[in-house]
């Protein structure tokens, strides 16, 4: 099966894509959406660009994921070949203490502890992204997508691996 297939979406462009483990299924949509916009067989690898992402969830670490990959094409010109990933969480929720607020009663003012709050943990991806800045004489771009959405965004584990969908503004 194709590492991605493009679905209709009312002005916009669907994209389900699967992989066999969280990283894979990352990496064929960082690979889906540059496919989407040029000929990737045309694409070099001669530099390399490494960044971390986090985010609440897996939904939220795959957008803003893509969403750095997005800017380093929009925003520095570069087009990505192959992405590798790797993907950790936090674990467990840490504990913060809160300040205890404080309770009026009656005229006098107590101290209510507030005890402790869990801080949800935060997923982390660390990306190494390969290919070359654009140049027009040899890349041709097929779609603009101008940015990832959370509108119908899924992320879920099948029998067979991992399944995610997304929609992109185009």
């Amino acid at each position: 099966m194709p590492r991605y297939e493009v679905f209709d979406h009312t002005a916009d462009l669907g994209i389900l894509f699967e992989g066999r483990d969280l990283a894979d299924l990352f990496e064929s949509a960082a690979f889906a959406v540059f496919d989407l916009m040029t000929e990737l067989p045309a694409v070099e690898e001669r530099r390399t660009h490494r960044f971390v992402v986090t985010g609440g969830d897996r939904e939220d670490l795959l957008v803003n994921f893509l969403r750095e990959l997005l800017y380093l094409f929009n925003g520095r010109g570069f087009l990505v070949r192959r992405c590798a990933v790797r993907i950790g969480d936090a674990g467990a929720p840490e504990t913060r203490s809160r300040p205890a607020p404080v309770a009026a009663g009656r005229g006098a003012v107590e101290a209510v502890s507030a005890g402790s709050a869990p801080v949800p943990p935060q997923w982390r991806l660390e990306a190494e992204a390969a290919g070359e800045p654009f140049a027009p004489d040899r890349h041709r771009m097929k779609t603009e997508i101008k940015a990832v959405t959370y509108h119908g965004l899924e992320i879920r584990e099948t029998p067979a691996g991992w399944r995610g969908r997304i929609v992109c503004d185009v």
